[in-house]
C-alpha cells in the first residue's frame, strides 16, 4: 500500500482510540481487498466511516499464444457518509475513495508463435510485453448497506456493502523486440503493438464503474 492508504489506516486508529460514544469498528473482505473501518454515528439517522484496504492477487493465463503474468494491488481508502433512512441496519452510502489500485502484467510467448495486433510473430523475435492500469486517485462512490444501526446495541455484528466506485483509468502497453529480429520487423512490430495498446485501452475503459461487494464482522463499543 501506499503513502496515502497508510494514513488512512493510521487515521482509522487514531479515531478508534478517541473517546467518542458508539464507535463501531470492523474487519471486512471483497472486491476492493481485505480492509477494516470504523463508524462513527451523529444522530439517530446518520453516521460517518473511514474505511481502508489492501492486498493483492494474482493470476496466470494464455491467450493468444502469449503466458501473462498478471497482479492486481488491491489500495483504497473510503470516506463516506451514511444515511440510515430507518433508524435501523440499512443505509445508503455516499463519499470518495482515494484509488490507489494497481494492474500490471508481463507477457512472454507460451508456444512457437504468438499473435499481436492480429500479426503472427515467432516467439523467439518477442521479448516482453508490459502492461499496465492505473486509476484517477479520486473515485467517488455510492452504495447501499447493512451495518450497525446509529442508536443500536453494543455486541457483535454482520456489515454489507453494495456499491459502485465510478473511476477513470489510464493503460499502456509497451514490448520489446527480440535479438535476433532485424530492424524494419522490429519496427512493423512496435507499430503492432502501439495498435494492440489502443485496443487496450479501448477494452480498459470499459471499467469506468468498478462494482463493490464487501461483507465483514463488526462489534460495536
Amino acid at each position: 500500500m501506499q503513502t496515502r492508504t497508510r494514513a488512512a489506516l493510521a487515521a482509522l486508529l487514531v479515531t478508534a482510540a478517541a473517546p467518542v460514544a458508539a464507535q463501531t469498528i470492523a474487519a471486512k473482505g471483497g472486491t476492493t481487498g481485505l480492509g477494516a473501518e470504523i463508524a462513527v454515528p451523529l444522530t439517530e439517522r446518520f453516521a460517518t466511516r473511514l474505511w481502508a484496504n489492501g492486498g493483492s492477487l494474482s493470476r496466470d493465463q494464455t491467450e493468444s499464444g502469449i503466458r501473462y503474468d498478471a497482479k492486481l494491488k488491491f489500495g483504497t481508502a473510503f470516506a463516506l457518509a451514511d444515511l440510515h433512512p430507518f433508524a435501523g441496519s440499512f443505509r445508503i452510502s455516499a463519499g470518495v475513495a482515494y484509488n490507489d489500485n494497481r494492474f500490471d502484467f508481463t507477457g512472454r510467448g507460451d508456444g512457437s508463435t504468438i499473435e499481436i495486433n492480429g500479426v503472427p510473430y515467432n516467439s523467439a523475435d518477442v521479448g516482453t510485453l508490459d502492461g499496465r492500469v492505473r486509476f484517477d486517485k479520486t473515485s467517488p462512490y455510492l452504495g447501499i448497506g447493512w451495518g450497525s444501526a446509529p442508536r443500536g446495541a453494543a455486541g457483535f455484528g454482520a456489515t454489507v456493502d453494495l456499491g459502485v466506485m465510478f473511476q477513470k483509468t489510464r493503460a499502456s502497453l509497451t514490448g520489446t523486440c527480440g535479438p535476433s529480429l532485424p530492424a524494419p520487423a522490429c519496427s512493423q512490430l512496435q507499430n503492432d503493438l502501439r495498435a494492440e495498446e489502443v485496443q487496450f485501452r479501448n477494452a480498459v475503459d470499459d471499467f469506468k464503474a468498478y462494482p463493490v461487494l464487501s461483507l465483514g464482522l463488526s462489534y460495536r463499543f
